[in-house]
């Protein structure tokens, strides 16, 4: 999954407040296979992946926690909501995930409005390809071709499919995610052995 570091920091920011996050001075290379270095607009535009699903999710949850409740407690409840939403009647969940797709795009919307409106001294040619992207992630935000799956399980399978994976993986990483305090558990004893 791409970005599932980013769904483990989203995660610990909620489950662990007082946390600190670092990184390590270290690095492993990205070296992605070669790509066209002008791909079709069209081509870009995707839907939330299932990462940025999961951190949606893990967002929502954070109206749910009780301050001052300890880590263990975050966890299940965090991991119960996720569960919640992955346990949705497939109505229910596509409306969940469509609402995730519109603040998505939106997100996408703001994003490249301001950058063509904080660029004023950009190139003609970047400002076109900007406002294509715009045009196009609008006219995506009312497409009855929008996908509600996860993008990244598209591929080789129907949008229903994915979408019935989409909404299997929400709520088997929920409950990963709620049974964290047990593994915790059980891995203090065994090294306090």
């Amino acid at each position: 999954m791409r970005n599932q570091d980013g769904v483990f920091a989203a995660l610990l920011r909620l489950a662990c407040p007082n946390l600190h996050i670092g990184y390590l001075p270290r690095f492993v290379m990205h070296d992605p296979p070669d790509r066209p270095s002008n791909p079709a607009v069209q081509s870009i535009l995707k839907g939330p992946r299932l990462s940025e699903c999961l951190i949606a999710a893990i967002q929502e949850a954070s109206s749910m926690v009780v301050e001052g409740s300890d880590t263990s407690s975050r966890m299940r409840l965090i991991g119960g909501y996720l569960t919640e939403v992955g346990a949705l009647s497939r109505v229910a969940f596509e409306s969940w995930l469509r609402k995730q797709a519109h603040a998505f795009i939106m997100g996408r919307i703001k994003y490249y409005d301001n950058a063509l409106r904080n660029s004023t001294d950009a190139p003609y040619y970047w400002s076109a390809r900007v406002s294509e992207r715009l045009v196009a992630y609008r006219r995506l935000l009312t497409s009855e071709d929008l996908s509600l799956a996860a993008d990244d399980l598209v591929a080789g399978r129907t949008s229903p499919e994915a979408c019935v994976m989409t909404q299997d993986l929400v709520r088997d990483y929920g409950r990963l995610v709620e049974s964290w305090p047990v593994f915790v558990a059980v891995a203090r004893a065994m090294t306090a052995s």
